[in-house]
């Protein structure tokens, strides 16, 4: 394999980001660790001690922190290969594929790994990744229109998904940036405190290679998004799967932005005390483990009728699952109580009272009544979520929705089912309720 090329001439990398050297630092003490406990294993035996557990879990912790020190660089690394060709690492990226495609890429073959890049944009991604934007205060109300892009994209219908999700794009930085600026205009500041997405070399790079001039009208295929030849029509030939993925790439990365946008974390914050050893050393594997949980993750379906019943009261259901708290909404709904509804709901990063919650909430479903509910069928979609497909009669008319509840801390950021103090909350409530129960003489 050829020798690695420096990531950018810039001499700031995402690999020097704080919480990047956060990770490397905690890596370099459990190493350490790993040694002392190797040199003061035999010691123990000698003294009729039982070492082997510690001295295992030593060593896979150092493996571990052995395996994410090598692992830090690869968003310089993809970057470096990948921006100047319309892509960018972020946050919600199949690790997999990000592997394959700087192997390929630093062997010379960046075409092949754009082909691979391209095909995780399926189904299940789009649509995973869709709803966990879709609590983005500045992206709900655009979730109906990227559905759509969606159906377009998967048809194949790649001339209707394409300028849509130029749009959202648009949309989506000039209302979360505050100086309102577009994510195309030459002001626009994409950065971001301790982001992948960003960081200099990430979506400000990304941009210039989306922006670069068109003043000629071109028929033949291009393979990056030109978002100015595109929509001005000077790109006739955009409508392929290529540039349709990386429009998807792009909105997804800027919805990382957002996110850290809206959490108010643009700037660096206020300098926290050091956290100690042992509390550096929980962290960081607890951060290991849920890296290595995404990449093992695999959907899997619970068995209405035989997990829990199909309807009941909530009593009928395990305290603390999904189903619970489905449950739950949907008897309050059938209440009115939108009070509790709002406690059920999920709201993202926003700070909101009691009360303002019960009137998001009862703003949006008080001209519906819910007459009956059933549960259908229900998948985790994620390790940290659950699809319910529900049968509901609402102001007398059958409908057909999915729901889905994820787990997630005080902040919004959601949690796996065993890890740390959360609560599981519905998350697509407003999409369901603004496209499915508004009005009631419309279908989902």
């Amino acid at each position: 394999m050829p020798r690695r090329p420096a990531p950018t001439a810039d001499p700031s990398k995402i690999a020097d980001l704080p919480s990047f050297k956060t990770m490397e630092s905690y890596a370099a003490i459990i190493k350490v660790y790993a040694g002392i406990v190797r040199r003061i294993s035999p010691i123990a035996r000698l003294l009729g001690l039982n070492a082997a557990e510690h001295l295992l879990r030593a060593e896979e912790a150092s493996k571990l922190a052995s395996e994410v020190a090598g692992h830090l660089d690869l968003a310089d690394r993809f970057n470096f290969l990948y921006v100047k060709r319309g892509w960018v690492a972020h946050g919600s990226m199949k690790h997999q594929a990000l592997l394959d495609a700087i192997r390929l890429g630093e062997a010379g073959d960046c075409e092949r790994g754009e082909e691979i890049l391209a095909s995780i944009y399926d189904e299940e991604h789009l649509t995973h990744t869709l709803m966990r934007m879709g609590s983005l205060e500045h992206f709900s109300d655009r979730l109906e229109l990227a559905t759509l892009a969606k159906e377009d994209y998967l048809a194949g219908r790649y001339h209707a998904s394409v300028p849509v999700v130029l749009t959202l794009i648009d949309g989506l930085a000039t209302d979360a940036a505050e100086s309102n600026e577009s994510f195309f205009s030459e002001r626009a500041n994409l950065t971001a405190w301790d982001s992948v997405e960003g960081h200099p070399t990430a979506l400000p790079a990304l941009k210039n290679a989306m922006c670069t001039p068109r003043q000629k009208r071109r028929t033949e295929s291009i393979w990056i998004p030109h978002r100015h030849g595109i929509l001005h029509g000077r790109d006739l030939g955009f409508a392929n799967q290529v540039v349709a993925a990386k429009c998807w790439g792009t909105l997804f990365a800027l919805g990382e932005w957002a996110r850290r946008i809206e959490q108010g974390k643009r700037r660096a914050p206020p300098p926290e005390p050091q956290k100690g050893l042992l509390a550096r050393w929980r962290s960081f594997t607890q951060q290991i483990n849920n890296q290595q949980r995404w990449r093992e993750w695999r959907s899997t379906s619970l068995r209405v009728g035989v997990d829990f019943p199909a309807t009941g009261s909530i009593e009928d259901y395990r305290a603390g699952t999904p189903e619970r708290l489905l449950v739950e909404f949907l008897t309050a709904w059938l209440r009115r109580d939108y009070g509790a509804m709002g406690k059920d709901a999920s709201f993202g990063a926003d700070v909101l009272s009691d009360s303002q919650k019960a009137g998001r909430v009862g703003k949006l479903f008080r001209p519906t009544r819910l007459d009956s509910f059933s549960i259908r069928a229900a998948s985790h979609r994620a390790p940290t979520m659950v699809a319910f497909e529900v049968d509901l009669e609402v102001n007398a008319r059958k409908l057909e929705v999915e729901l889905h509840v994820v787990r997630e801390n005080e902040d919004g950021d959601w949690l796996y089912a065993d890890v740390g103090a959360g609560t599981w909350r519905l998350m697509n409530w407003e999409t369901v309720g603004r496209n499915c129960f508004a009005d009631s003489n419309r279908g989902c």
